[in-house]
């Protein structure tokens, strides 16, 4: 159904990538415009999980990911002042746990892409898109006009395809600072897996990255100072060691090493009722920004490419197949949104109530090891293709 036909993605970032990649190995003519003038190095750790994985191997690059990323798998809470475990959860029961640095899988989807035949395209703004019966305009800075027949607007978080769906819709900050930062790791003690220090108000995450030669830091503090979003933010290291001075165990000798921090401000939107109009359809950012409590925002942003596309080739006009998207995908990450801002509150605990849950945890542990790793049965087990019918 899709041999031939033209379609143009807006944002070459982790889903529009992927979704591309997707729509062109089904015979589509995929455009990706992209608004940077460059494929850029900005970004940090990102943790996919199986539900992710079984994507980038349907779109026949599982190998490549392998290759640019770290096993993981295996979760650590700890408290923040020592650096006390806590609790442990190994999630590989789950299927295939990656750490990647972000541009070593956009590297990754690009090469997908590119070798499905997609066309890429820096340095194109859009400056207005506007929805059509059948397709879709968009205006870009330079006074061009591009019509299509399908626009896949996976242009983050302020995304002009949103504006189409839906008109304007003011992003509502969450009270959240997060800032990240790569080391190298050669002279440092590095985590086995994800550990996650827990403390009140704010917590550490850290991870290694290429081969263990780097190490992943995400730090998150509840604030009322209201920062920009993005990656392409920086601040001096001081700002971000002092935000997290009073942890303990290694983390001190991890912000020490710190050279560049990148803090920005955790932005929200409403969720929406359908995620496209006319031949404009939204995906990742776009269409779900959401806290960073689960490590599943990129994975999200591949769920929804899989879902699209695998829907987008069935034998039924396009609106169809859009009310469907959105139809499977709205509940899903309604309910993952939800269990990450769980995880905010249960993460930034203080006082008697932070000492009553850790030990709740390490009890649990001790009595039914397995009661909490099934907990994210429901998450992992996903796989994208089947639910969409391939």
């Amino acid at each position: 159904m899709l041999s031939g036909r033209d379609i143009i993605v807006l944002g070459a970032g982790i889903g529009g990538l992927a979704a591309a990649a997707a729509l062109a190995r089904r015979g589509a003519r995929v455009r990706v415009l992209e608004r940077a003038d460059a494929l850029s190095e900005v970004g940090a750790g990102i943790q996919v999980g199986p539900n992710g994985m079984r994507v980038l191997h349907g779109l026949g690059c599982g190998a490549a990911a392998r290759d640019a990323s770290v096993a993981a798998g295996r979760v650590t809470l700890r408290d923040s002042r020592k650096g006390r475990r806590i609790v442990s959860l190994d999630l590989t029961r789950f299927g295939e746990f990656r750490q990647f640095h972000r541009a070593d899988l956009l590297s990754v989807l690009e090469r997908a892409a590119r070798g499905a035949g997609v066309s890429i395209e820096t340095g194109r703004e859009a400056t207005n898109v506007r929805a059509l019966a059948e397709g879709a305009e968009i205006d870009f800075v330079d006074g061009e006009r591009i019509r299509t027949s399908l626009l896949v607007a996976a242009d983050g978080i302020h995304s002009k395809g949103r504006e189409a769906v839906v008109g304007e819709m003011p992003a509502v900050f969450s009270g959240q600072i997060a800032w990240r930062a790569t080391v190298p790791g050669d002279q440092l003690e590095m985590p086995s897996g994800a550990e996650v220090f827990l403390g009140a108000g704010k917590h550490l995450v850290a991870y290694a990255l290429r081969g263990g030669k780097e190490l992943n830091l995400v730090g998150v503090e509840a604030r009322d100072e209201r920062r920009p979003d993005g990656w392409d933010h920086s601040a001096a290291p001081e700002a971000m060691r002092a935000a997290f001075a009073g942890f303990g165990g290694p983390v001190p000798g991890w912000l020490a090493a710190v050279e560049t921090a990148r803090p920005w401000g955790l932005w929200l939107r409403e969720p929406m009722k359908s995620w496209s109009s006319g031949g404009v359809v939204l995906l990742g950012d776009a269409a779900h920004p959401m806290l960073p409590f689960l490590a599943q925002g990129a994975t999200m942003a591949l769920e929804d490419a899989a879902v699209l596309a695998t829907l987008i080739e069935r034998p039924s006009p396009d609106a169809t197949a859009l009310a469907a998207f959105s139809a499977l995908r709205i509940g899903r990450v309604r309910k993952v949104t939800a269990a990450a801002a769980a995880n905010a509150r249960n993460y930034h605990l203080g006082g008697g109530l932070a000492r009553i849950a850790h030990a709740s945890l390490s009890a649990m542990e001790r009595i039914s090891p397995n009661t909490l790793p099934n907990r994210f049965a429901w998450l992992y087990e996903y796989d994208p293709w089947t639910a969409a019918g391939r």
